[in-house]
């Protein structure tokens, strides 16, 4: 156990075995240890010589561990190493990471000395922290990180600074190709590990807050078996690896779920669905209610008036499928929930209607409900029962008596189980004089 302010610790040389697949088959773990949890700095192995690391305790643990000793091994396995303790008011301090949370409203964050290549043995943390209430998108504008020995790790901390950062929800990245993320709470920490011996010159990348929550970003966020459950009010959707395309052979799901009473639209400010082929039948994306299934790619795309798709129920699927190794796809999209409010006409001050009808632009309407399916003619029966004969169907013209009958549907019908026209309760609309 090594205690002061900090510690620096420098290890002239190392000689621990390393296996074909690079993992470690003798190991020196370092952890350092704060006053209410321990984060492990790094596991060390291979051929290392002159690794200086500063740590940000003062409390550090060193384990070696040596695996099975074997006829064909290394005939020197080593360690030489020596410390010394920092006092920060009278010693240089200075470290390759950031010692605060990032707590502003935007920024950016970067690796030391970007854009230079990052040292053998490189760590470090970022966390992001914004207001209560307010989410974090972050654009990663550089990424060249090894897929070898290195990885970047962004964590999905929700409003929880303790969570436990070897859980999920978490997302791995590596490789050239920048992402884009949107948290599902007000926090982030993302954690970079640079083990190998590759050449790799880190990232940049620039976060804001936002007042909308991201669903499906993480792929452990809520995923069940390809599945992200969206349960939000509102949220930002995207396809993987946005703003590139998705990897070929893609299929994941959003099933988003609105309170009762409610509908969805669904906005897409970008959406690039190509294929080869003149349908959407192998590349697509799926809008799925009940048992409705509408497929929409570049081709039919325009039938979406403004980009927008309006659900009729508060509970929708999408289903993103990439099938053909010359087929693309990506979108970015923001839903949101909906409420049915009637805009009606005023009435007159001495009109009324009878109990059990609702009174709109001098007439009057009720709904009636059947148990079982019915075809117009009987529905029209039905609405003469009701009266003597003056009532008829209601032809719904506009989005404007739209609304209002489905404000009655609200009213009278039962909108946990997504009662309207045609599905699951025969819903007839009379009009008496």
């Amino acid at each position: 156990m090594i205690s002061f302010f900090r510690t620096r610790i420098n290890f002239a040389s190392i000689n621990l075995r390393i296996d074909d697949k690079l993992s470690c088959v003798d190991s020196l773990e370092l952890v350092e240890n704060f006053e209410s949890s321990q984060s492990v700095k790094g596991m060390y192995c291979g051929d290392i010589k002159k690794l200086i690391l500063q740590l940000e305790t003062n409390n550090v643990t060193l384990s070696l561990k040596i695996g099975p000793l074997l006829d064909e091994m290394s005939d020197q396995l080593y360690l030489h190493a020596y410390f010394e303790g920092l006092n920060c008011t009278l010693d240089d301090c200075t470290t390759q990471c950031p010692s605060e949370p990032f707590t502003k409203s935007f920024g950016e964050i970067f690796t030391y000395n970007f854009p230079a290549a990052l040292s053998k043995f490189f760590e470090c943390a970022w966390t992001i922290i914004v207001s209560n209430g307010f989410y974090i998108r972050v654009d990663f504008t550089y990424l060249d990180i090894s897929c070898s020995l290195s990885s970047l790790v962004i964590y999905d901390l929700g409003n929880d600074f303790e969570s436990d950062f070897s859980k999920p929800p978490k997302y791995d990245l590596c490789g050239h190709q920048g992402i884009s993320l949107v948290s599902s709470g007000n926090m982030l920490r993302i954690d970079l590990r640079n083990l190998g011996e590759r050449f790799s010159t880190g990232f940049h990348a620039t976060y804001r807050e936002t007042e909308i929550p991201g669903c499906g970003f993480f792929p452990v966020d809520g995923v069940n078996n390809g599945v992200s459950w969206c349960n939000a009010s509102s949220a930002m959707i995207a396809s993987p690896n946005f703003p590139n395309p998705s990897p070929t052979e893609t299929a994941i799901s959003w099933l988003i779920v609105t309170s009762p009473g409610t509908y969805i639209s669904v906005n897409f400010t970008v959406f690039d669905i190509s294929l080869l082929s003149r349908t959407c039948e192998k590349a697509q994306l799926t809008i799925t209610e009940y048992s409705t299934a509408s497929s929409i790619c570049n081709q039919n795309f325009h039938v979406l008036k403004d980009g927008v798709y309006y659900s009729h129920s508060n509970n929708i699927t999408l289903r993103l499928l990439l099938n053909n190794e010359n087929d693309e796809g990506r979108f970015f999209a923001i839903y949101k929930k909906e409420s049915f409010v009637a805009n009606t006409l005023s009435s007159r001050e001495d009109a009324y209607c009878e109990k059990g009808w609702t009174l709109s632009s001098n007439d009057c309407y009720r709904v009636v409900q059947s148990s079982g399916l019915v075809t117009w003619l009987e529905a029209q029966e039905t609405c003469q029962d009701w009266s003597d004969e003056s009532s008829y169907l209601v032809v719904i013209h506009s989005q404007l008596e739209m609304d209002f009958v489905q404000e009655l549907i609200l009213k009278t019908g039962n909108p946990e189980l997504g009662t309207y026209i045609g599905e699951m309760i025969c819903i007839n609309f009379s009009l008496q004089k």
